[in-house]
């Protein structure tokens, strides 16, 4: 590792994790290396065991392995880190690392209030670090279709994916929300996990119930 790059941790070892690793490879095909991951955690170990394999394989990377987070905020040390929590969780988690000197890279949504939101850039005013969204898709055609008027009925969430699919855009089968009362069901507000998955699916971003406590904070 050279003396320059950046110390980066995982927060959250899900599916979207995973995805992210996979962008991080081709950065460094690419030639953007510069960064290094030196820590994953997760509440399920199972999870953030898999990811450390994967960033060793992958990457070459040697990550130390964590199931709480504030033990890896006390022991690491680090210049970022990259938060793929469920929902409720982004947050809480976000404003401890900004308020423990760390730069967050965070998984949409930034937040799932805007008070949530309002919080984490305060804090990100407050203590000089870079706060960053991760909405790489935001221009693709789908995304844009499910989001222009005439095809968005709010009242039906359920229908946006049938909107995009309509128009000749293909969605992956995770995507395609056709069952409004399975997605009426929806993800627990407190956490963002989603009921009926197991703990190492909860939602596509893991990490069981890590920081459910911080996800509390700022909801109202």
């Amino acid at each position: 590792m050279a003396d320059n790059s950046l110390r980066l941790a995982f927060i959250g070892c899900g599916g979207i994790a995973r995805r992210h690793v996979v962008a991080m490879k081709d950065l460094i095909n690419r030639g953007r290396a510069g960064f290094v991951i030196t820590a994953v955690c997760d509440t399920y170990e199972a999870n953030a065991q898999w990811l450390a394999q994967q960033l060793a394989e992958q990457l070459d990377m040697h990550p130390t392995v964590y199931t709480d987070y504030q033990e890896l905020l006390k022991k690491e040390q680090l210049d970022g880190v990259d938060i793929c929590l469920p929902h409720g969780l982004h947050h809480g988690v976000s404003i401890d690392c900004m308020e423990a000197g760390l730069h967050v890279l965070c998984e949409k949504p930034l937040g799932i209030t805007i008070k949530a939101c309002r919080a984490m850039a305060e804090t990100a005013d407050r203590t000089g670090k870079i706060l960053s969204t991760a909405v790489p898709h935001r221009r693709q055609p789908g995304q844009r279709q499910c989001g222009h008027p005439q095809h968005a009925v709010v009242q039906r969430p359920g229908r946006f994916a049938q909107a995009a699919q309509a128009r000749g855009f293909d969605l992956p089968a995770h995507e395609r929300l056709v069952d409004d009362a399975a997605h009426d069901e929806g993800a627990d507000p407190e956490t963002g996990q989603h009921p009926q998955r197991r703990p190492e699916q909860a939602g596509a971003h893991g990490c069981s119930n890590q920081g459910t406590e911080a996800g509390r904070r700022w909801r109202k």
